[in-house]
Parts: structure tokens; sequence; C-alpha cells
């Protein structure tokens, strides 16, 4: 073999027999089109509408959580700030999960305020009052900061303006 005719030397070679099978040919152009239909329905798709889940069985959401606030506020003897930091985050974010089906009973706070930035039916005020009371909910139950009665009252009042505003 020469080094420097190796491409007329390829041209020796025979064709195999398959190559020249008109059934191949069929296949392979089958082929082709369905892949070109495919890309075609992929990118010409309409986006499909976000649906928003049904609520669950039941009484509504709010009516559930503005309940469990006034359950918490005649609670006697009083909660500690810090039973009444946890008891009224996790009522407002059951609240938040069963009103507008976003994961959050199980996410930090910054993890659900990135995500409620993208939803539409959380204005910006309802966004900054949430953004307020679990901060303050937060500084309570990590940082262990004391709150006031008139403090801890105004926590539930925030919870409480929230959930009717919604």
């Amino acid at each position: 073999m020469n080094r420097t005719n190796i491409i007329d030397d390829l041209t020796l070679l025979p064709v195999p027999p398959w190559w020249t099978n008109p059934w191949l040919v069929a296949a392979l152009l089958a082929g082709v089109a369905v892949c070109a239909w495919a890309l075609y329905r992929l990118l010409t798709r309409p986006a499909s509408p976000s649906r928003t889940p049904p609520p669950p069985p039941g009484p509504p959401p709010q009516d559930a959580a503005l309940r469990r606030l006034a359950e918490l506020r005649q609670r006697q003897p009083r909660p500690s700030a810090y039973e009444l930091a946890i008891l009224g985050s996790d009522i407002l974010r059951e609240f938040i999960e069963a009103r507008f089906a976003l994961p959050i009973r199980f996410q930090t706070t910054r993890e659900f305020l990135d995500l409620a930035a993208q939803r539409p039916e959380l204005s910006r005020e309802k966004r900054e009052g949430l953004a307020r009371f679990l901060g303050a909910c937060d500084l309570v139950k990590f940082a262990r900061q004391p709150a006031t009665e008139s403090e801890q009252t105004a926590l539930l009042d925030t919870a409480e303006q929230f959930i009717r505003g919604c």
C-alpha cells in the first residue's frame, strides 16, 4: 500500500451489499423524518399554563389558621416568646402551603422568600410583610432574642393581618 495514495486505495474497497439495499435508504429517511417531526413538535408546542392544585377538602385554610391563631392568643398560661414564635411561624407556614401550594414548611426563610418572589399571587407588600414576620420569628427562635408582650402581640397581629389579606 502506498502511503501517499490512501484515498485512491480506499476507493478500491467494495461497497457493502447492505448499503445498496433500498430498504436501508427508506429506513434512514424515515428515521430522519421522525427526528425532524419530534424536534418541530418540541419547539412549537404551546407553554402549558401553570395549574393550581385544587384546595384540600375541609374548611378553607384561612379559617383553620385564624382559629389556631385565636387559640394561641387565648392560651393560658401565655406561651414564652420562643414557643410563640415557633407556633406562630408554623401556623403561617401551614397556611401559605395550603393556600398558595408552596412547599414552605421545611424551607429556610431565605429559600421561601426566593421562591415566593417568583409567584405572582404574592404581591411585593405581602412578601415584605412575610419577610418581617419570619425574620422576627427567626430572631426569637434561633438567636434567642427576648420579645416583650407587645412584640409577641404584634407578631400574632402581623400573622392575622397577612392571613386576612389573602
